[in-house]
Parts: structure tokens; sequence; C-alpha cells
């Protein structure tokens, strides 16, 4: 596992992809105070190859923190 270098791409491919990608995002906030909130993310991007022989990239990633309101 780990960060692997992308492959290059083959004769006939390009590094433009066509095409709509999505993603989403989902938030949850637990508020501990008036001005303090505990915040949880998780977001999922669909950003794709455009290669032939080559698969997708769909990175996604959890983030954690808190929130402090004025």
């Amino acid at each position: 596992m780990g960060w692997r270098p992308a492959p290059p791409v083959p004769p006939g491919g390009s590094q433009s992809v066509k095409g709509v990608k999505l993603g989403f995002r989902v938030d949850l906030e637990y508020k501990v105070t008036n001005h303090l909130a505990a915040v949880a993310t998780f977001q999922a991007v669909e950003l794709g190859v455009d290669a032939p022989g080559t698969g997708s990239l769909n990175p996604s990633w959890f983030q954690a923190g808190a929130r402090w309101r004025f």
C-alpha cells in the first residue's frame, strides 16, 4: 500500500479526462458548547484516467477536527 506514481500514458491515450466527474461530502457536527463543536467529514471524488488499460482514480478521505465560533 502507500503512494505510487501514476503509470505512463500508453500510446493512443491522453492525460485529459472527458465527461462529468462527480464527488460528494458528508459532514457531522456535534455541539459541545455554544462556541465549540466537534466535526467529522468524509469526502470522495471521481477523477478517472482516460488511458486504455488503466483503472480509474477515485480518492476518498476522512477529516476530524474542532470548530470554534465567536
